[in-house]
């Protein structure tokens, strides 16, 4: 997809934006905001034209099929933000698994340890200037333009109400103390005996 075509819009906040579409799978946003060049800009993306997702029985290579997923770099346009569209995704602790064998536990909730989508189309927030760029891309200058257009759509999509509704009503620890504190002793113990320089002991915790 080397062609991308930008088209401006009015400002509408990302969040508002994000709310018409959160429900949908493969949506994904990257909210910004404040001082200073890196909180210039945010992210809502949707309609992946491709997607990856590698568990834990999943014996494929996760790292070569990310690069697949990419494809082909394309050409970045000048005066668009620093994400013009590609791959987002989500890599757990448990990916590392596949670097380093450490016998990590599958999640109960089967989340994946790699989760991908390509976008060729999105909308940029500018915080600074208050605006909204619709980026598409293509392999010509037309569907790359038509990508953006239908990105511009989406500012159009009516977004929910904030919900004032709690969440959770509490949040109770899903391993029992003892055996944290077993957990956190057994490590100590690995660093004094030059096993291990550092480690991090999660404690799950549900609501």
């Amino acid at each position: 997809m080397r062609h991308v075509a930008i088209e401006p819009r009015p400002w509408r906040a990302p969040a508002e934006v994000l709310s018409a579409f959160g429900t949908e799978a493969g949506t994904c946003a990257f909210l910004s905001g404040g001082q200073g060049a890196r909180a210039r800009w945010s992210y809502v993306l949707r309609a992946p034209d491709a997607a990856l997702r590698i568990g834990r029985t999943d014996r494929r290579d996760a790292f070569g099929e990310l690069v697949a997923l990419l494809a082909e770099p394309g050409e970045a346009h000048p005066d668009g933000p620093p994400f013009q569209g590609g791959v987002a995704g989500l890599a757990g602790y448990e990916l590392g698994d596949r670097v380093e064998p450490l016998a990590l536990a599958e999640h109960a909730d089967g989340w994946p340890d790699l989760a991908a989508y390509r976008y060729p189309a999105l909308l940029a927030f500018d915080h600074h200037q208050e605006r909204v760029l619709a980026i598409g891309r293509g392999d010509s200058a037309g569907a790359a333009r038509d990508r953006a257009l239908a990105a511009a759509d989406w500012l159009s999509a009516p977004g929910l109400p904030a919900s004032r509704d709690r969440l959770a009503d509490g949040f109770a620890a899903e391993t029992a103390g003892s055996a944290y504190e077993a957990a956190v002793a057994e490590v100590v113990g690995r660093i004094h005996a030059g096993e291990i320089f550092q480690a991090n002991i999660a404690r799950v915790w549900g609501g």
